[in-house]
């Protein structure tokens, strides 16, 4: 495992102990150096494997056509450049620039293709930063969001619709991030067949490490094919699981925390429906 995706990982555990706690599910994080299981906690005296896996919409194949499944990994690679191009953006403003500031971005998607060269995100990133470096925030204003646009002055370069912008305190800065209004899906059985079928394929490789494991199954939702909303309580015949404990997890704005109750159905721990930025 890469130290990117470990940190990545250790972020979605981080936040599911938080959202657990409300349920007063509360266990501490132990150092692990292993990959089998992801990371290892300590929860009731004892000591517990979690293996922590990613849950896409697109990934459902027997909800899904041919096209649609190619459509779905088409607008992952498009999703992936505009992330590049945000990050590089943030980097660049943070270097250049006193100001500290969240943004949130809009793109216009006939701007991108399947691939944007390297060199086009450099021009893109130079352009945010130009627009950004030169829009007047409020000092007075501190928190309070902005919306930049073609309309604005200066506008908004045309392959961005909009970037909402708001002053930070240095403490309270968040990563800057895509405006990601898509379809959302409720979660269904079929949703986990897959990760389940992998998993359990494995639980005896988890085991030789630690004798009991746990599943955490976590939708992102700030990415278009990871917006998952609740489901119902009465939903049944979900898939079964060889782990003692299987939990699925969809961060903000609909943030919610399940766990697969090993009788075909589904108790919700935590559930935030509410609208989000």
């Amino acid at each position: 495992m890469s130290n990117s995706q470990r940190s990545e990982e250790l972020r979605w555990l981080n936040n599911f102990r938080a959202e657990a706690a409300k349920a007063g599910l509360e266990f501490e994080i132990l150092k692990s150096d292993g990959d089998s299981p992801d990371f290892l906690i300590k929860y009731d005296g004892r000591c517990v494997g979690v293996e922590i896996t990613e849950i896409h919409i697109d990934e459902i194949h027997n909800n899904l056509s041919q096209n649609d499944s190619q459509n779905g990994s088409r607008s992952r690679k498009i999703h992936s450049d505009k992330d590049k191009i945000i990050k590089w953006a943030e980097t660049k403003y943070s270097n250049t620039c006193s100001k500290s500031i969240q943004a949130t971005f809009k793109f216009n998607d006939s701007y991108f293709s399947e691939n944007v060269k390297r060199n086009i995100r450099k021009n893109m990133v130079e352009c945010i930063v130009d627009v950004l470096g030169k829009t007047n925030l409020d000092d007075k204003e501190i928190l309070k969001y902005k919306k930049i646009d073609g309309h604005s002055t200066p506008p908004t370069p045309p392959f961005v619709k909009s970037i909402w912008v708001r002053k930070t305190p240095v403490a309270k800065r968040r990563p800057w991030k895509q405006d990601n209004v898509s379809y959302t899906k409720k979660l269904q059985p079929c949703d986990l067949k897959i990760v389940l079928t992998n998993k359990n394929q494995k639980i005896e490789d988890y085991q030789k490490t630690v004798c009991v494991n746990w599943l955490l199954i976590y939708a992102n939702f700030d990415l278009p094919y990871g917006r998952f909303a609740c489901p119902e309580n009465d939903d049944s015949n979900w898939p079964c699981s060889k782990f003692e404990r299987t939990y699925v997890f969809c961060s903000e704005p609909k943030q919610f925390l399940i766990q697969l109750d090993g009788r075909g159905g589904v108790r919700i721990l935590t559930s935030k429906l509410e609208s989000g930025f």
